[in-house]
């Protein structure tokens, strides 16, 4: 199955109902650089404006459950930060986790900042040398490493 078509079984309103209304199956939904999803997309709309990513069909479903507009029967999410590619830095974002403060001279999308609700932050440390050992070896004996 090529990459399109999983993303496309995935925004099929049906499976996207099942996985939140599941109740025989802990679902976890990890999202990695979600702040992503708390810009602009690459798309624009009939004014050529750019369009934020909540304004298309997958990532608001991402974001209605990090939000907790809609939630798991059985299951959590946890998403992942990154700074390394700027256009993904989400200043919104970063207000509403207590990373930055809000600028009183630039607003921010009160369109994007409905989807922090309920947002947490912690952090997670790196791995020491020992821990990164053990997972190493964890995953050879598990047969995950050649």
């Amino acid at each position: 199955m090529s990459l399109l078509q999983q993303i496309k079984l995935v925004n099929e309103p049906y499976l996207r109902n099942e996985i939140g209304n599941n109740q025989e199956y802990p679902v976890l939904l990890a999202v990695d650089e979600i702040n992503a999803f708390y810009t602009d997309s690459k798309y624009f709309d009939v004014d050529d404006t750019l369009l934020e990513a909540n304004r298309l069909s997958l990532p608001r479903t991402i974001l209605e459950y990090f939000s907790g507009k809609k939630d798991f029967t059985y299951g959590a999410v946890i998403g992942a930060l990154s700074q390394t590619f700027k256009p993904f830095i989400s200043k919104p974002l970063e207000i509403a986790l207590g990373l930055t403060e809000a600028s009183p001279w630039k607003p921010v999308s009160r369109t994007i900042l409905q989807y922090t609700t309920g947002l947490q932050n912690f952090d997670v440390k790196g791995y020491s040398k020992d821990e990164a050992k053990a997972v190493i070896d964890y995953y050879y004996e598990m047969s995950i490493l050649p």
